[in-house]
């Protein structure tokens, strides 16, 4: 009773924005990883929605009792409303001022709305109307309710739900995207690699552009027959990380209505001899995307429409735990067995760690926890003696024993000072509850990249491996986490701190978060004179964010955007087999101009690759 008392108020002081900007952190990472409370807190809103709900049906009845005594009133004054009708009448035909109709200045008109509605109260005449429509607008106060995440709420200046009880959105119907444009698309799309692997045995890919695979053996099936695909099969990978191939790929940053920043996007495909493959149940792809530096990123499927892929939150389902079966292939686990943090059944956690239920959210916790605790005791002071400058990875490896405490530890580094450093925080790291597989308590093999950032130049050095005072077990294991990272150093030694994730889907994969601003929202809308076979499109100069526009009755509406985010319109016309390019740098509360240009396909590629060094 307790905790429910507590958890109410604190989510009434997260609805009343009393909370200081790392509580609403903490209370939003609450809610993305407990569904005990994300439930407690769908049921607040409930409650606040009747108790508004009960307030608005009194102040209709007291407007119906005020209608009434209205009406008696008419029939008492009807001389005296008279006069004060003539009045009117000879004020309206003598005085009226006729309005101005003002031309706009050019073909492309962009309208910004304010982010506050203005609710007008019931007219007497139409007071049974409304009665009726605020009833029939339940139903979308609560869609809109639920439609707003957390990490979108704005302060007390935006739209709120109070707000827009009376009004109804005027539907406005939706223009297709051209058969012509789809096609274009299709034509110019980035063509995939293809790289033929055995599947008897677990590969690791580096692709072209930097991505890094990791693939358990015998992981496709048929996707008609659900057979098991052996020996040699065909996957294809398709890199994009630059803008100009996002945008020829007509790719966005968006999840419904929720904007997306990128660290990139990968699409899967396999087949064997032709045939559809994909991964068989329980199995999962690691891969490590060639990016990093920004946190909190997650990983989203794409669904592919003609408009563009609209890109989902991977389910937690992708979490769960591989059978020490299918990892050691029926081998009997004995006491040494070391196991990857990746793929063990129940993670070694920190105390505070153990109040999470699901492996998936201890997984994330434990991350987090020990993330926190090097960051807090790593002594950087040590810069000052050794003249470091710049940027400087250091890789640990180190192993959780079965009661907890830290065994082995290998780290690699570009000094041999930081090595030793980072093997004195991770041995002050404190007792853990070791991990299980199977129900066994087993060693675990923990990988931790990190970063520290002196000032200065960073300058380029090869790798120094530093070990413990125990030394690692010499004896052979099948850890894929291990080999990623070695993997990772033979590719010119790039940046090892990357983001790594693991799925069990092919199809469109993207490394995202969500975006994050402090300024407060606008609507955006874009006119464009004979728009027939255009795609327009919005990108962020502050981070690295594509937004699609949606054509309805001639506009391209971009939604609720940021307030005065720098920005590029790009807009893709095709028709009659000719390509148009329009561009124009401008901001979300700003008139601009599209002119736009007939280009070939190669100077479309090379203006649009002009645009690479603006995605952050």
């Amino acid at each position: 009773m307790k905790n429910y008392i507590e958890n109410t108020n604190l989510i009434n002081a997260y609805l009343n924005n009393t909370l200081s900007g790392s509580e609403r952190q903490a209370f939003e990472n609450r809610l993305e990883t407990d569904t005990e409370f994300k439930t407690l807190y769908n049921e607040q809103l409930a409650i606040l929605e009747g108790i508004n709900r009960i307030a608005l049906k009194a102040e209709i009845n007291a407007a119906k009792q005020n209608y009434v005594r209205l009406k008696w009133m008419k029939y008492i004054g009807v001389s005296v409303i008279a006069i004060l009708v003539s009045a009117l009448i000879y004020s309206f035909i003598f005085k009226k001022e006729t309005p101005q109709t003002i031309e706009p200045a050019n073909n492309n008109e962009i309208e910004v709305v304010s982010d506050s509605v203005i609710v007008e109260k019931p007219s007497e005449e139409k007071i049974e109307e409304e009665i009726v429509a605020a009833e029939q607008s339940k139903k979308e106060i609560k869609e809109k309710k639920e439609a707003i995440a957390p990490w979108e709420k704005t302060t007390s200046d935006d739209t709120t739900i109070e707000e827009i009880v009376i009004e109804r959105p005027i539907v406005k119907e939706l223009d297709p995207t051209s058969p012509e444009l789809i096609s274009f698309y299709k034509s110019v799309k980035k063509a995939p690699q293809i790289i033929e692997v055995n599947t008897e045995k677990e590969f690791i890919i580096t692709c072209k552009e930097g991505t890094v695979l990791t693939i358990p053996a015998k992981s496709f099936v048929d996707v008609k027959t659900g057979k098991l695909a052996r020996g040699k099969i065909n996957l294809e990978v398709t890199e994009y990380y630059q803008l100009s191939d996002m945008l020829l790929g007509n790719l966005t940053t968006k999840s419904d209505d929720k904007q997306l920043e990128t660290g990139g996007m990968l699409y899967l495909d396999a087949n064997k001899k032709g045939k559809k493959l994909k991964l068989k149940s329980g199995k999962r792809i690691k891969m490590a995307f060639n990016n990093k530096g920004k946190k909190n990123m997650l990983l989203f499927n794409g669904e592919e429409r003609n408009e563009g892929v609209n890109w989902k939150l991977e389910s937690q389902e992708v979490d769960k735990p591989i059978s020490v079966k299918k990892i050691f292939d029926n081998e009997i686990i004995e006491k040494d067995v070391k196991v990857s943090f990746s793929e063990i059944d129940e993670v070694p956690l920190f105390q505070k760690c153990k109040e999470n239920k699901d492996n998936s959210t201890r997984r994330y916790c434990m991350e987090n926890e020990i993330l926190k605790f090097v960051e807090s005791k790593f002594n950087v002071s040590i810069a000052k003696d050794l003249g470091l400058t710049g940027a400087h990875d250091i890789t640990t490896y180190f192993v959780i024993e079965t009661d907890g405490t830290i065994g082995e530890i290998k780290i690699r580094a570009s000094r041999k000072e930081l090595g030793y450093e980072m093997i004195r925080v991770i041995e002050s790291l404190p007792k853990l509850v070791p991990g299980k597989q199977n129900g066994i308590a087993v060693k675990t093999v923990y990988y931790l990249p990190f970063e520290v950032l002196f000032k200065g130049e960073t300058v380029k050095q090869l790798p120094i491996t530093v070990r413990s005072d125990k030394s690692f077990d010499k004896v052979s294991t099948r850890l894929d986490s291990v080999r990623l990272v070695e993997e990772l150093n033979r590719s010119n030694n790039r940046d090892i701190e990357r983001y790594v994730f693991e799925s069990m889907r092919l199809g469109w994969i993207n490394c995202d978060r969500f975006a994050k601003t402090t300024n407060k929202k606008v609507k955006y809308k874009l006119k464009i004179k004979d728009s027939e076979g255009t795609n327009v499109k919005m990108i962020f100069k502050s981070m690295s964010s594509i937004l699609p526009s949606t054509k309805r009755n001639g506009n391209y509406e971009f939604g609720w955007v940021p307030k005065g985010e720098e920005v590029i319109l790009i807009a893709i016309k095709y028709k009659d087999n000719k390509i148009y390019l329009g561009k124009q740098e401008t901001n979300t509360t700003t008139v601009s101009d599209l002119e736009f240009k007939e280009v070939t396909i190669q100077e479309l590629k090379g203006e649009l690759q002009k645009l690479n060094n603006s995605f952050k």
